[in-house]
């Protein structure tokens, strides 16, 4: 049994990922809502793409406030 290759989708807060996701499985499975925040738990599902199969999964929005150019937060120790 082969291993099927892993897509996550990671993003800000209230961009379509849960959209995207419920296209990609072809189902309503994620719930889809005008307010930011309401993916909470990590969706996982199974997708074909030109004949590729892989399984996708519907991540909650990554906070990107307080983030600078390389990654570190802001005021965080090793970044004054």
């Amino acid at each position: 049994m082969s291993v099927l290759p892993l897509v996550a989708i990671i993003g800000r807060a209230n961009v379509g990922k849960s959209t995207l996701f419920n296209r990609l499985v072809q189902k309503r499975k994620a719930i889809v809502n005008n307010t930011p925040g309401v993916t909470r738990d990590r969706m996982y599902g199974q997708s074909d793409w030109l004949g590729h199969s892989f399984t996708v999964v519907d991540t909650g929005g990554v906070d990107v406030e307080g983030v600078n150019d390389i990654g570190c937060r802001a005021g965080s120790p090793g970044t004054r």
